[in-house]
């Protein structure tokens, strides 16, 4: 097994959400056991398989499909296992607090705040460096 460590450097405010299910705790960032920011692991390997699906279709048409599942896993259908990933990645932890919070409404057709639409969440400020280990 190699482990290898990564950064991620913020070039804007990032809002991972946590994934509790309803708005109101969807508005928070995650935090780890420590109460250090933290971008989930399952959110950016989503991200990075979304993106590579993307590249290698326009490489490879549909058997990009493969080396993706091949990559990042396939997940079990009718009785099937599914396959594991080749690569393990931690989540990405900020040691430092540096959060913001956003306020935004929706605007209506008549270009004015739609009503019961506001709300604030908070994000990880720009500029903030999480690191990581990926292990292969």
């Amino acid at each position: 097994m190699k482990t290898y460590n990564y950064q991620i450097r913020l070039r804007s405010d990032a809002e991972p959400a946590c994934g509790l299910g309803n708005e109101l705790l969807n508005g928070l960032v995650p935090r780890d056991m420590h109460g250090n920011l933290v971008i989930p692991a399952s959110h950016l390997k989503g991200i990075m398989r979304e993106n590579l699906a993307v590249m290698l279709a326009r490489l490879l048409g549909p058997k990009g499909d493969t080396l993706v599942d091949f990559l990042f896993g396939r997940p079990g259908e009718g009785g099937d296992d599914g396959d594991n990933g080749k690569f393990h990645l931690s989540d990405a932890v900020a040691k430092t607090d540096k959060r913001v919070t956003i306020t935004r409404t929706a605007i209506n057709d008549a270009g004015t705040a739609k009503g019961g639409s506001l709300r604030t969440t908070e994000a990880i400020a720009a500029g903030t460096t999480l690191k990581g280990k990926l292990t292969l």
